[in-house]
């Protein structure tokens, strides 16, 4: 696996240490081993693309008129 270590000074309390990241994560998050505050050193990640829309639902068959001369049917 590549990766490597990289100095990290948390936002929270101000101390600094290190944390080992793959090359592979592009946006890492890191917890702080003081005060377990939990962040992305690189900045905020792109929100996740939203999900593709539903296909829209079939039309339902329009029912035809009754013929004329038929009894209109009673509810």
């Amino acid at each position: 696996m590549k990766g490597g270590r990289k100095l990290f000074t948390c936002p929270a309390c101000g101390k600094g240490f290190f944390y080992w990241t793959l090359e592979a994560v592009p946006q890492p998050k890191v917890k702080c081993y003081f005060c377990s505050a939990e962040t992305f050193p690189n900045g905020e990640p792109p929100a996740p693309p939203a999900p593709a829309p539903a296909p829209p639902a079939p039309k339902a068959a329009a029912v035809p008129p009754p013929a004329e001369g038929t009894p209109s049917p009673s509810t």
